[in-house]
This record gives C-alpha cells, structure tokens and sequence, in this order.
C-alpha cells in the first residue's frame, strides 16, 4: 500500500513504515502487551539517561551499490538524529507541553561482540538480503540470522537497499511484545528483534534519499516502535477493523486518530473529536512536521527498556560495547550499593526504589514491621541501576524495615507508610 501526501495534490509515494505489514505477514498481535498500559501501573519518571549501544549492518551487492557507497558520515549523523529525536534540542526541539526529554539516548558502539574494535558500521556482501522480500515469511528472519551482534547487548540496525522490491518504503521494526520472550523471568530477544531500515532514509541529507524524509527521523519512528510504541490511531490491519476512531495506541496524551495520514504542510486535519498530533515522532507526516514525543509515550518506552530491555541498558554492557556510558555507569558500582534510596518516605502507598547495580539482577523487597513480623515480600521484580516502582497498598500505616536482596547482597532500609 502507498501513502498519498494530500498538500496541493502533490503525490509522493513513500511507505513511511512497513510495521503493519510485517505484522501480518507473521500473524503477530499487536495488542497482546504483558505490560498494563494504564499510565498508573507506568515506571515513575527519573532522572537517569538509559544509554543505547547501536550497530548499523549494512548489507550490500557489490563495491559499485551506491548503499555501499553512502559514507560513514551519514550513519553517524544518523546517531546525532536519534539523540535529537528522543532528546530537546537540535531539529527536534519543540516548547509543547505534550513533549519532554525522553532521557534515552544513543551511542555507536565501539566494541563487537568479541571486543574487537568496531566503528558500530559493519559493513557484509550478500547479493540475496540487500531486497527484503520476506519469501515464504522467512526474509526477515534469515537476514538477521545472517549478521547479528547478541541482540540483547545491541541495537541491531539492518541498512538494505529495498523493502520488498521497493526503493520507496522507510524500514520497520517490531514491537517488543512480539520480538521479546521471556526465560524463566528473563527478557529474550527472537530471531527477528531490532529495526530494518532502506538506506535512502539514513542519517541527514542523505544524497540518494527523499527531500521530504532526508533529516535521520525514520529510525527515531522505528526505534519508537522497537521501545514498545504503536502508531497513534492504533493498529494497521484496517480490513480487520483497526485503525479507526475506535482503535488506540493505548496511550493517553495521544489523540485519537483516524487511520493513516500523511501531511506535507504541517497543517493538523480534526479526526475523531481532536486536532491530529501530526508532530508526533509515531505519526506519518514529513519529518519537518516530527519533533515530539508525548510524556505518556516516554513514559511506555522507559517502561519497555526495563521491562524488555534492561540488559542493553545496564552497566556492565555499556561498559564493555559502548562509546558513552550513562552518569550512573560512572562510579564505583557493586553487586548492590549501600546508598539505595527509597522514595517518596514516608510513603502512601506507592514506592520507588533507586539503587546502583552493576548488571541485571532479580532483586526482592521484604518488609517487615516494628516486632519483626514479615509483612509483603515482592520478588518478581528485575532491575538494573535505576529506579523501580513497587506497590505497598496492602501495607497498614506504620514503621518497616526493608530487606532489600540481589544475588550475592542484602541491605536494609526503613520506610514509613502514611495513607
């Protein structure tokens, strides 16, 4: 299916994303999340920047492809466009109350998964996967099967010349609720996690690219939906009914929309009782009208990257891939720290535990009241350094000490409820 830009009747037929379509071909639910979406039962906003490692493979027929010859240049400023789409400032900024600093950001990584030096651009010749068909439903994962570092350490990055025989469709990505299983408690990433991108849409001012869609911010929409975001009028299988202004994304501060729309004047259409967030980053308008992602969708991405992604995050992986390391990763880490803070205190119920951990651990709280009776116990909680909600409703009024237990630790803390 092509995309009409509606301006002046100008036609430019570009699929800004084929996420719909992948999803139908592998007969995935977008709807099935494990995680609530009701922004109550959302990780509390913090203060710590989640630091993603990113490799780009760049699959390309021969030395004379001009995929092959798009110089590194644009792929790192592809990593500039990013930081600038998740972050406030640069082409991105925007001054609406709706849009925050997500605190994610990006870094190409410098180690490969031997620890060998790496640019973070990897370069592989292979005439078959440079057009992304998905034959029999099996393109998309052989490609990845092809050339992959460990997907939970990585970003994986797929830069192809066509998208099922199309110079004209962006790239796609999956939703983690679909790429990610879980192993007795821990997030696992299948065989087709990570984001395809058609290498006319990397990077700013790509000279082989589309005027309209030539500032990086295509791998900003797809790595929206590698963080858990769907599109804002909700899913794309319209003969099945989504789409409409029945259908959602689930998230609050998102208006509801009808189905796809394309702008190329920034001009917001009324759909479904509102005025189309057409600067929304998860939209389909040219990227001069992109520059926001709502509080609530930053929200379900820090949520998703805990969830399904703490690894990737966490500081022993940064530490030995990355180019950049988060404002936590710069301190003396240990298996947990001494200085765990649990907030707000006293508590009315609701409670986030910040600590230092230096990888991804299962981490139990215990409470316990004055006469050491054992009150709650929590212990499906997994977490890196960083902030973790935890729920004590059930928690009378009164004095508790908290134990606070990883793999290899306990402290203690104590906590007041207040209600």
């Amino acid at each position: 299916m092509m995309i009409i830009l509606v301006n002046n009747n100008i036609q430019a037929q570009i699929k800004r994303c084929y996420m719909g379509e992948m999803n139908k071909k592998k007969s995935l639910n977008v709807y099935s999340d494990p995680i609530p979406l009701n922004k109550e039962n959302l990780y509390k906003e913090d203060s710590q920047n989640y630091i993603i490692p990113v490799v780009f493979h760049v699959i390309y027929g021969s030395k004379a492809d001009n995929i092959y010859k798009l110089p590194d240049f644009y792929y790192k400023n592809q990593i500039v466009a990013l930081n600038e789409g998740f972050g406030r400032y640069g082409n991105s900024f925007n001054n609406s109350d709706l849009g925050a600093d997500a605190k994610i950001k990006f870094c190409l990584a410098v180690r490969d998964p031997d620890g060998n030096p790496s640019t973070g651009i990897n370069r592989l010749q292979n005439n078959y996967y440079t057009n992304i068909k998905d034959r029999n439903g099996s393109d998309d994962e052989n490609l990845k099967l092809l050339i992959n570092w460990d997907l939970k350490r990585y970003l994986n990055v797929w830069v192809v010349n066509q998208i099922d025989g199309a110079d004209n469709i962006a790239g796609y990505s999956f939703l983690p609720r679909n790429s990610v299983k879980y192993n007795n408690g821990s997030p696992t990433p299948s065989d087709y996690d990570g984001i395809v991108i058609n290498y006319r849409f990397i990077g700013k001012n790509n000279p082989f690219g589309y005027a309209a869609y030539n500032q990086g911010k295509t791998l900003v929409h797809e790595t929206g939906h590698y963080l858990n975001l769907m599109h804002p009028w909700g899913g794309d299988d319209k003969a099945a009914g989504q789409g409409g202004c029945d259908d959602d994304d689930g998230i609050d501060d998102t208006p509801d929309c009808e189905y796809v729309y394309q702008s190329s004047d920034c001009i917001k259409p009324f759909q479904c009782g509102f005025y189309r967030q057409i600067e929304n980053h998860m939209d389909y308008s040219v990227e001069q009208c992109a520059n926001l992602f709502t509080v609530g969708q930053i929200n379900k991405m820090r949520t998703a990257i805990r969830y399904y992604r703490p690894y990737l995050v966490s500081c022993e992986n940064l530490k030995s891939i990355a180019g950049c390391l988060s404002e936590n990763c710069t301190r003396k880490t240990t298996s947990i720290a001494d200085d765990v803070k649990l907030y707000p205190n006293p508590s009315n119920g609701n409670l986030t535990a910040y600590f230092w951990l230096a990888d991804y651990q299962k981490v139990t709280f215990t409470f316990y009241d004055c006469l050491g009776r054992l009150m709650n116990s929590i212990d499906n909680i997994y977490a890196t350094s960083g902030s973790t909600s935890i729920d004590i409703q059930d928690l009378p009024n009164g004095l508790y000490m908290v134990a606070i237990k990883t793999n290899s630790k306990t402290i203690y803390q104590k906590i007041l409820v207040e209600k």
